[in-house]
């Protein structure tokens, strides 16, 4: 029950949700262009890097609970070709999405007593305690993206 329930939260933030940052990735990536995701007026990460880098994380995680292996490193969270066209852009958000259903649906299959488990290693804590961490990673994330395209737009 409880990993439906962590499953949920995360479903809340990239596909369905609303009641955080009254929307979620999936309404809110759709609405935006290529022009718009690269914006750097502000001289700050643009959606698109932040996009980029919410799923590197998406990604590893999935990867990690599929193989027992964590690759990912924060250092490297940032380290992205920049994107030059719309295709491209449209590519990153399929992508994106396809792996967020990936890390939704392991989420959703992993027994309860699992959980309370190191993830990976004692050092990051519990699978429980990662999953709600990469839930609030992505709350930031999107909050600081609308933001942007309230400023852009």
């Amino acid at each position: 029950m409880k990993s439906q329930i962590l499953a949920q939260r995360y479903d809340d933030v990239i596909f369905n949700g609303k009641h955080i940052a009254n929307t979620n990735y999936h309404a809110f990536l759709q609405e935006i262009d290529y022009e718009t995701a690269i914006s750097r007026d502000l001289h700050v990460n643009s959606i698109a890097q932040l996009t980029r880098h919410v799923h590197y994380y998406i990604n590893g995680v999935a990867q990690a609970l599929q193989t027992g292996h964590l690759k990912i490193k924060d250092a490297h969270s940032f380290d992205f070709e920049p994107i030059q066209n719309e295709t491209e852009w449209n590519y990153i958000k399929k992508i994106f999405f396809k792996d967020a259903s990936t890390l939704s649906k392991l989420i959703k299959e992993t027994p309860e007593f699992k959980l309370a488990l190191p993830f990976i290693d004692e050092k990051y804590g519990s699978l429980e305690r990662n999953i709600n961490m990469m839930v609030e990673h992505c709350y930031y994330h999107l909050g600081q993206m609308v933001l942007l395209s309230k400023i852009i737009n």
